[in-house]
C-alpha cells in the first residue's frame, strides 16, 4: 500500500457523488453531510506553493475571487498548494473550485505544526474526474486538528479557490 492510498477520515465528496473511507474504497455518497455553521478559515490567509505560473500566485486560491486562481509552473513535478490557517482548527469541510480544469487525482493533507514537518494527516485521497466546485465534508469521526492544509495534484492542475472550513481550537 503506498503512502497516498490510506485515507484516515471518512469524507463525502458532494460534487462527485463518492464517499471515501479508511479503506480508500469508492461508494455512493451517503446522505449524511456536515451541516454545522463552521467558519471559512482559509480566505485571506497566507498561501504558498511548490511553484507558481506567471499571473497565478498561490494567494489567488484563497482570495475569494473566482476570476483568479493558482496554477503551478509547467514542469513542476510536486504540484502542491499550502494554506496557513494562522492557528489550529478542527477541519470540517474543504471546498475546491477547479473552474474548467479536470481535477484528476489529488490528496489533501494536514499538519498541526509548522511547515517543514511530515504531512501525516490525510483528509482525503481522491481520483474523481470533475470540473467546477467540489465539496468534501469531513465526517465527525474524521475531524482533524490542523494549522496547515495542503493539496497535492497528480498532474498539472489549477485551483480558482481552495476553501477550508472548521472551528478554531487555539
Amino acid at each position: 500500500m503506498n503512502f497516498f492510498s490510506k485515507v484516515l477520515a471518512r469524507v463525502t465528496i458532494a460534487g462527485a457523488g463518492l464517499a471515501l473511507t479508511s479503506a480508500a474504497a469508492l461508494s455512493p455518497a451517503s446522505a449524511s453531510t456536515n451541516t454545522s455553521a463552521d467558519a471559512l478559515l482559509s480566505q485571506g490567509m497566507p498561501a504558498t506553493a511548490s511553484s507558481e505560473s506567471t499571473g497565478s500566485p498561490a494567494v489567488d486560491a484563497v482570495d475569494g475571487n473566482l476570476n483568479t486562481g493558482w496554477a503551478p509552473a509547467s514542469g513542476d513535478q510536486e504540484r502542491y498548494l499550502t494554506v496557513d490557517l494562522g492557528s489550529r482548527a478542527m477541519i470540517s469541510k474543504v471546498v475546491l473550485d477547479w473552474g474548467a480544469e479536470d481535477a484528476g487525482s489529488f490528496w489533501i493533507m494536514t499538519t498541526p505544526a509548522a511547515v517543514g514537518v511530515i504531512w501525516n494527516q490525510t483528509l482525503v485521497a481522491a481520483t474523481p474526474s470533475t470540473t467546477g466546485q467540489q465539496t468534501i465534508n469531513i465526517e465527525p469521526e474524521g475531524l482533524k486538528q490542523a494549522r496547515y492544509v495542503r493539496i497535492y495534484c497528480s498532474f498539472a492542475c489549477s485551483l480558482l479557490e481552495f476553501q477550508v472550513y472548521g472551528t478554531r481550537t487555539h
